[in-house]
């Protein structure tokens, strides 16, 4: 009925029970904006067809998904997609980011996510400029691989672990040893885990 809507934002509630609408996307190949709230939904997520259903998304929002880490490699196959945004959306100690890619994401955003351990290389997200990172505070570091990323402008910290900080500087440290001085990283409340207080606020 609205083959040409841009801009989508979908609240599954907790009572709905129709996984089948969302294979519906497939009619909104216009589509450049979703946000998708409390999809606890029995839906399997790597079947629904991302890729060719919204090929225009650029912006896409998941708030209380309650998806697997494994499960955002299907979401990794949208073509055009540059802003990702994870609200305590992903499950799981850990996110193994091994198969495909964000090839044109340019904005990350990780908030309220209680996962411990991130691995990916650089080339899962070759055009990244701007991470963010919030109250995720067992997240213990940033993957190393993203000192790899040369287009890589700021990493924004808070609400998390002091090493996640430093792992933030050695990546900086590492990208300016291969002439890229233009990163900035920034924090604030920052958890220091040796005595359990917070420092306000510091660039980098």
């Amino acid at each position: 009925m609205i083959p040409n809507l841009k801009t989508l934002g979908v609240d599954c509630g907790y009572y709905v029970n129709s996984p089948d609408r969302f294979y519906d996307f497939v009619h909104l190949e216009q589509l450049e904006k979703l946000s998708i709230r409390s999809m606890e939904l029995n839906v399997d997520i790597c079947s629904l067809p991302w890729a060719t259903s919204l090929p225009n998304l650029k912006k896409l929002s998941l708030l209380k998904s309650y998806l697997q880490w494994s499960e955002l490699s299907a979401i990794s196959l949208l073509p055009n997609l540059e802003v990702l945004k994870l609200i305590d959306a992903c499950e799981g100690p850990e996110w193994e980011a091994s198969d495909g890619g964000f090839h044109r994401l340019k904005r990350l955003v990780i908030k309220k996510t209680n996962f411990r351990c991130w691995n990916a290389v650089g080339d899962y997200f070759p055009m990244l400029e701007c991470l963010e990172i919030s109250e995720c505070y067992r997240l213990e570091e940033i993957p190393r691989g993203f000192a790899d990323i040369i287009t890589l402008a700021l990493i924004q910290l808070s609400e998390c672990r002091d090493s996640l900080v430093a792992s933030a500087k050695r990546i900086k440290d590492e990208q300016q040893s291969y002439g890229n001085a233009a990163l900035l990283v920034r924090s604030k409340n920052i958890r220091l885990t040796k005595y359990g207080n917070m420092v306000e606020e510091e660039v980098i």
